[in-house]
């Protein structure tokens, strides 16, 4: 078995313990033997490291597909869905602030929000890390499935983190 198709079974498990899993459990999970396993990565510090490493290029990827010029709220949408996207991929990692953290700008976020503020799609009076950490909570928590209620089940997550994120919970009305 390959590098990659290692790795990707490991994400696939490890989303679904929350990160924690001894890597001889990880192996049996994956279908592996431990010893084909510490092959490839000697250690989990080595297999969470290159786990961080894929997240981390993955999420700059996303990140630089949004557009630079003429920043608009379609922007804020597309990344809203991709987000959704990642945060399902990665959200061990993420959840535990290792791929994007508070003060942290390893995937480019705090950039974009800041290009945001400057165009004034978003509020600029509030630093960009506080911006960012709180869109990466605000996909983080809507992925937890006690959140949603069983009415809202097939609910576009990226749709409702953009709008969210955008216009808040405040009703229309004064």
């Amino acid at each position: 078995m390959n590098e990659d198709r290692i790795l990707q079974g490991a994400l696939d498990v490890l989303n679904k313990v929350d990160g924690q899993l001894s890597m001889g459990r990880l192996a049996n999970a994956v279908g592996l033997s431990r010893a084909t396993l510490y092959r490839h990565f000697p250690n989990r510090e080595s297999l969470m490291s290159k786990l961080t490493e894929r997240a981390i290029d993955e999420g700059s990827t996303l990140v630089e597909t949004i557009p630079l010029e003429q920043p608009s709220t379609d922007e804020i949408r597309r990344l809203a869905s991709a987000f959704t996207m990642f945060i399902d991929r990665y959200s061990f990692l993420i959840s535990g602030s290792i791929v994007v953290g508070p003060g942290l700008d390893t995937i480019g976020l705090n950039s974009l929000i800041e290009r945001w503020q400057h165009a004034s799609l978003i509020r600029a009076d509030l630093p960009t890390h506080y911006i960012a950490s709180s869109f990466t909570a605000l996909a983080l928590a809507l992925r937890q499935s006690a959140v949603l209620s069983c009415a809202f089940q097939e609910i576009d997550r990226g749709e409702l983190l953009f709008t969210l994120f955008c216009h808040g919970v405040v009703s229309d009305h004064d």
